[in-house]
């Protein structure tokens, strides 16, 4: 068996693109613009060290032809930032239920400034999470949506709260919703 190693860049935008490319219809400025983007998108996915997807394709030399993929995924190691309070409040909604949540935030491993801007932040950063978690139901914090929480957390974090920086990544370590 002959192993071929094909790397693969994924990322919904790139897929909204090429769906938004097949549906051009000949329009030549708007297939331009597109591949532009498209360009432009991958170049950022790599600057940014994004997952990067390997696709391992076995190819059996008897008929050669595939007979097994394997999907593998290269994930970012960071560093954690765990210095954050733990942060109790309640949702928002008639019978509410009593929420305490311990985070981890993800930055780039080495990354000084980010450490640093964490530390210095953590009160402002603490503040807002308080304020969020008060501003969502038992139904928001269900674990299915745990994914949503944390891009949603870690986009308020850069967006809102750091300057010269930004965080990677967040992981509860303690997400608990209690009925009082």
């Amino acid at each position: 068996m002959k192993v071929t190693t094909l790397r693969i860049i994924t990322t919904i935008c790139l897929l909204f693109l090429s769906f938004s490319f097949a549906s051009c219809q000949g329009k030549e400025d708007d297939i331009e613009t597109l591949k532009n983007r498209i360009k432009e998108l991958e170049a950022q996915i790599e600057d940014q060290n994004q997952i990067i997807v390997d696709l391992r394709i076995q190819i059996d030399k008897s008929n050669n032809g595939p007979i097994g993929q394997v999907y593998t995924t290269k994930r970012e190691v960071y560093d954690w930032f765990t210095s954050l309070n733990q942060i109790r409040t309640s949702t928002t909604e008639d019978n509410p239920c009593n929420v305490i949540v311990q985070l981890a935030l993800g930055y780039n491993k080495g990354d000084e400034t980010a450490q640093k801007e964490l530390l210095n932040r953590r009160n402002e950063i603490t503040d807002m999470l308080s304020k969020f978690f008060s501003e969502q139901t038992s139904m928001d914090l269900k674990p299915q949506n745990e994914e949503l929480l944390r891009q949603t957390i870690r986009d308020r974090i850069n967006d809102e709260i750091l300057q010269d920086s930004s965080i990677r990544d967040v992981r509860f370590t303690t997400l608990d919703v209690v009925q009082k």
